[in-house]
């Protein structure tokens, strides 16, 4: 998405800045079965800074888990389901 907009491409929404792009990227794999090493490996950083991304996202959404954190993102439409 340009930013300043939604992934729609229309006017940005208050959840379009809930998460950070880094954040829903972080999720998007989350969604797909992802774990730390993986995204780490995926986004070219280190397990460290992975857990620490999931771990805010967790915490930005109110979630206890991961998995409810992707539940939740899904829900406010901050990312997609995953392409099988």
């Amino acid at each position: 998405p340009t930013p300043g907009k939604s992934q729609n491409g229309n006017t940005p929404t208050p959840n379009d800045s809930l998460l950070s792009p880094r954040e829903r990227r972080v999720t998007a794999e989350l969604a797909r079965g992802a774990g730390v090493e993986e995204i780490a490996t995926a986004l070219c950083i280190s397990p460290h800074t992975a857990r620490t991304h999931v771990r805010n996202v967790r915490r930005k959404l109110g979630a206890r888990t991961s998995a409810e954190a992707v539940a939740r993102a899904l829900m406010l439409g901050l990312v997609a389901l995953p392409a099988r």
